[in-house]
């Protein structure tokens, strides 16, 4: 028993000092353990702003408490490896490097959250791929992922020259390590977020040109002001001249806007609501400028003011064009007071919302008009018109414009008449639905009467033929080819040429103002002239060429044999006969302008006969852009090409707001101009006289105004003033314009108005006001015995006083309603007798040195 017990002790013995032996080094562990928190805490608490620092401090911390060779945090940047935070690395160590091949790179690659242990490492392959194990002699690696959301973008590992076995508890302070390290990842990004913010903060601010400033009240008085650093940028004085002058801001609102801003300032005090105010202000270089001033209120809980802030903007790029735009909008209303046929403007239930007064004129006996049914007004109905005769109804049906003849109505719904009328689509500027009809309505009667006896005249005929018509290919109108002939006729043409190498032309050719002529005249009268053109081509061009009607006004010949240089001769020849020639019937004539195209084979690259037909057509669009009346070939159009571009590539550099601004008024301005010219075109149809009056006036005005040496854009003035000098006799009646015998002086006075409504015309149009005074005071005489202001010597206008001279030189040379035209010599004689009573002196002088050159 004694030797049992004596074994019993001993395996007690050994049990018990296993025991403790355990006790010990898990105690040893957990001195380990609390060691590393308390260092690892000490760390948190060094932590500063700088995250690069923070994960330095960390990996530090990592490779000491590791009992490591070397720490290391590396990161991809594309595929290069970096290292970017470290620990007791060696000389010469390379913290950049290509990442493929590198244990850290495998580590950040793969999905795998456990840490990767690599030991033995002289024996495995990263012993070739990674460049530092064998450089360093390392044989243990110990590497973690380091996570920012939920890719991973580093690797935490410690490396040893040793064989080295981490414990768990090891594995659980580097997964602490690599986790404080990927919060402060999180930290670095949120900070060059940051970093990016602000700079982004600090351009806008410093790009801004609008600026806010603040208004500060004490018992419901304004007491005190405040403008951000920005005011001068918008306004040009500084805070401290605001500071200095309380009463600065009103003082620089425009003279028109204060009524306005001093309304609406006690508003927003008495209201205590937020407004927006536009209204103009005039710098502190003079200039004028458009703001918006958003005023926002701040209130007391007592429902007082306790300040205001203004954010202050410039609008100036948005408010000219719109200025400019109602300039427009209210020159095109005086158009349409002015219109002698009737307008209506019409709701979609057919109520009359608008009229001009011709509308009120025709229909008497419905007065007042706004506010009616339109069939109930111009009709005598009490029901619609039936939908097929009603093209208004047709409108709000397809969304289209439509035509309609229908019969006026009297009185009681009496027929006295015909109406042509034209019905547009009026659409919402916002939700772009049609919200209500736009009708033009064209008293026709006269015209009706005179179709309908023709019509009755050639009805037999007209039936006889219309079958044959659909099969014959010339246009019945005019008795030339219709356009369904001539790509049959040109593409023949144009293989023959180039079978025998022979050369061929098009001559495409367009009657200019030609609406004019129909709006004068009507289309019947319009129908007389075309087809007496066509017979004045037949007439002049080679019984060979083709002539071929392409469209409404417009003509094409097709001319075999022809190169360029003869097809431009034939051009011009066309144009010089044809300007000659008197259009029209007994009761009324007119002269045409011509716009002429010339395209030419093999002169113009083309692969078909067709392509010269379109060439012809782009060039005859840049004929009507500069003016019309002459002739284009392709060289015209490209030296025209080549000129703007080399003014283009000047200014490549102007691509601003304002500049785009400056472009589109500039177009506007010469479209509104072209629409003026071409209103004016219509004086020569009332006044057959003053239309070729008027050409010759304009070119002895601008041959003048060069011999005076004037400058290049007051000659460009006057020639437009000479244009226009007439204008006002639209306004005159035809009784008085072509009257044969001598006026009456109350007709006399009558013709004195001219110039006063031309100018009346012109003056809604902005930049047309410096031809005003030369158009008003053309009848000046140097004496002071003129009309309408009696004006003397130098106190007319340079322009008026050589558009009188030309003016009346012209008409004393030209044929009159009332007398023969004087003879040259007789008409120059009048001129120098003139000098010094009725024309500037000078003027007389140098206008008689052109005569003489003319001789």
């Amino acid at each position: 028993m004694q030797d049992k017990e004596k074994e019993e002790v001993v395996r007690n013995s050994s049990s018990l000092t296993q025991c403790l032996s355990e006790l010990s080094a898990r105690q040893a562990k957990i001195q380990i353990t609390e060691e590393r928190l308390k260092r690892l805490h000490a760390c948190f608490l060094s932590f500063g702003p700088d995250a690069d620092e923070n994960i330095d401090r960390l990996v530090s911390l990592c490779g000491e408490a590791m009992g490591a060779t070397c720490a290391l945090y590396n990161c991809m940047h594309a595929d290069i490896l970096c290292s970017e935070g470290k620990w007791n690395t060696p000389a010469g160590y390379k913290d950049k490097d290509k990442a493929a091949g590198h244990i850290c790179y495998d580590v950040i690659s793969r999905d795998n959250k456990e840490p990767l242990l690599v030991r033995f490492l002289q024996s495995t392959p990263y012993v070739q791929t990674d460049p530092n194990v064998k450089l360093y002699n390392l044989e243990t690696y110990l590497g973690m992922a380091v996570k920012l959301g939920k890719s991973n973008v580093g690797s935490l590992c410690v490396v040893y020259q040793s064989d080295f076995t981490p414990t768990k508890e090891d594995i659980i302070f580097m997964e602490i390590i690599a986790s404080a390290i990927s919060i402060e990842e999180k930290h670095r990004s949120l900070q060059k977020e940051c970093l990016r913010s602000g700079e982004r903060y600090k351009y806008i601010s410093e790009a801004a040109t609008d600026y806010i400033f603040t208004v500060h009240f004490k018992n419901g008085k304004p007491i005190r002001t405040e403008h951000g650093p920005r005011c001068s940028v918008i306004t040009g004085y500084s805070e401290k001249e605001f500071d200095a002058d309380p009463l600065l801001w009103l003082n620089m609102v425009h003279e028109e806007d204060k009524p306005k801003v001093l309304k609406i300032t006690q508003d927003i005090i008495k209201y205590k609501k937020n407004q927006t105010i536009e209204h103009r202000i005039i710098k502190k270089d003079g200039t004028i400028r458009w703001i918006s001033n958003e005023i926002i209120v701040h209130l007391a809980p007592d429902g007082e003011i306790l300040y205001y802030d203004g954010l202050i903007k410039d609008i100036t790029e948005r408010k000219v064009p719109e200025e400019a735009l109602k300039e427009k909008e209210q020159f095109l209303l005086s158009v349409f007071k002015s219109i002698q046929d009737c307008i209506s403007i019409l709701d979609k239930d057919l109520n009359i919302i608008s009229v001009n007064a011709t509308a009120e004129k025709w229909h008497p006996h419905a007065l007042p008009l706004i506010g009616k049914k339109c069939y109930r007004a111009y009709h005598s109905r009490d029901i619609p018109c039936e939908f097929e005769n009603c093209p208004t109804q047709r409108v709000f049906k397809t969304g289209k414009a439509a035509y309609n003849i229908v019969p006026k109505s009297g009185p009681g719904g009496k027929a006295v008449g015909w109406l042509e009328i034209y019905s547009f689509p009026r659409f919402n500027p916002v939700t772009g639905k049609i919200e209500g009809a736009i009708e033009y309505v064209r008293d026709i009667t006269e015209r009706k009467e005179a179709e309908d006896k023709i019509e009755k005249m050639h009805s037999e005929i007209l039936k006889s033929s219309h079958r044959m018509k659909q099969l014959v290919l010339r246009d019945p109108h005019t008795g030339l080819y219709s356009y369904s002939y001539l790509e049959e006729a040109i593409e023949a043409e144009f293989s023959r040429a180039r079978r025998y190498a022979h050369p061929f032309s098009v001559v495409m050719l367009d009657i200019d103002y030609f609406k004019s002529i129909n709006d004068a005249y009507g289309h019947y009268f319009g129908d007389i002239v075309l087809k007496q053109l066509a017979r004045q081509l037949k007439i002049i061009l080679r019984r060979y060429d083709i002539v071929v009607r392409s469209g409404g006004e417009e003509f094409l010949i097709i001319s075999p044999g022809l190169d360029r240089a003869h097809a431009l001769l034939l051009a011009n020849r066309l144009m010089d006969a044809l300007s000659l020639y008197n259009f029209g019937n007994s009761k009324q004539s007119v002269k045409l302008k011509l716009s002429l195209a010339v395209t030419s084979y093999p002169e113009d690259n083309i692969s078909r006969g067709m392509d010269l037909v379109n060439l012809a057509s782009e060039i005859l669009n840049k004929v009507k852009e500069v003016g019309g009346s002459r002739v284009y070939s392709s060289l015209d159009i490209k030296s025209r090409e080549n000129h703007i571009l080399e003014k283009s590539g000047k200014s490549a550099n102007i691509r601003n707001l304002k500049g785009k601004i400056e472009k589109l008024t500039l177009r506007a301005n010469q479209s509104l101009k072209e629409a003026i010219f071409a209103f004016a075109k219509t004086i020569e149809l009332k006044d057959h006289y003053t239309g070729e009056h008027v050409e010759q006036t304009v070119r002895y005005a601008t041959r003048i105004a060069n011999g005076l040496k004037l400058p290049k854009e007051e000659v460009e003035l006057i020639k437009e003033a000479a244009m226009l000098h007439d204008l006002g006799k639209i306004g005159i009646s035809d009784q008085i314009l072509l009257k044969n015998g001598k006026l009456s002086t109350k007709e006399f006075e009558q013709i004195k108005k001219h110039p006063q409504i031309g100018v009346d015309i012109i003056r809604p149009i902005h930049f047309l006001h410096n031809i005003i005074p030369l158009i008003f005071y053309h009848h000046e005489k140097w004496d002071g015995s003129g009309y309408p202001g009696g004006l003397k010597g130098e106190e007319i206008p340079i322009g008026a006083r050589i558009i009188a001279l030309s003016d009346v030189y012209q008409a004393l040379t030209s044929d009159r309603p009332y007398r023969k035209a004087f003879s040259k010599k007789e008409a120059l004689k009048i001129i120098k007798e003139g000098s010094g009573k009725q024309f500037d002196p000078q003027v007389v002088d140098v206008f008689l040195k052109i005569i003489k050159k003319e001789k």
